[in-house]
Order: structure tokens, then sequence, then C-alpha cells
């Protein structure tokens, strides 16, 4: 495979991945709206659904045990340890982190507005790297 194409292919799993991720934001919010559970175990819950499975961070902090750590903790780690299966961008995965850094710490409405905040910011990135895509696959 050439350079150019595995770089076309890296562009289009971001986009693939940040819609995702976008997804999975939109379902944390549904679920602390209806459920009002736990983050880990909202988590836990989303991590078992299959459209789902191609974010490895989420079956990396299901099966990091806690040691006493927070949530965020736990979330920031499992998305550095899954970077390398992730075809985001660092300022990608540290917008996700920054989104944990808030989890469980403010009541549910508070918790609704940190999804709403990074499901915004993220579609900025997703739009961007559809940009990004449009202009530079279209050579491949």
């Amino acid at each position: 495979m050439t350079a150019g194409l595995i770089f076309s292919q890296r562009l289009k799993l971001r986009c693939r991945q940040l819609e995702l991720t976008i997804q999975f934001i939109e379902r944390v919010e549904t679920e602390i709206r209806y459920t009002a559970s736990p983050c880990e175990e909202i988590i836990r819950h989303i991590s078992q659904d299959e459209r789902f499975a191609e974010l490895k961070f989420l079956t990396e902090f299901c099966n990091t045990p806690s040691s006493g750590r927070s949530f965020a903790s736990r979330f920031q780690s499992a998305v550095d340890a899954s970077k390398g299966w992730l075809c985001l961008q660092d300022d990608d995965t540290d917008k996700l982190k920054e989104f944990s850094s808030d989890m469980g710490l403010t009541d549910v409405e508070g918790q609704i507005k940190n999804c709403e905040l990074y499901r915004g910011i993220l579609e900025g990135s997703l739009k961007e790297a559809e940009e990004q895509k449009n202009k530079k696959c279209s050579l491949y």
C-alpha cells in the first residue's frame, strides 16, 4: 500500500471514529438523563454495544481495576492506552479526556451540559476532519 493510500485510510478512520465518539457521548447523555446511573455503570453498559466496539478505550476502561482511582483518571488512562488502536489525533483524545474530567462530579443537569458541550466540540472536529478527508482523499 502506498503512503498516500494509508494516509487516506487514516483520514477516513478518523472521521468514522469521531462519529462514533459523538454517538458515544450522545448515549452517555441519554443514559444520564433517563437512568441517572453512575458513570462507571454507564460506560460498562455502552461498552457491551457492538456499535462501539471500535472505541477500544471503552473495553480498556472496563478491564482496568478501579484500585481507588477516580473515574476520570481511569477513563483518561484507558484513552491513552488505546491510542494505538485509534486514528484520532492528539487534540481529539485530549478533548475526550477533558470530557471525562467532570463526569460524576456534578448533578444530572451539569453532566448533561458537559455532554452537550463536548458533543459540540467534537462535532467541530468532525467537520474539520471531513473537510480534510474531502480535500485530500480525492487524490487517492
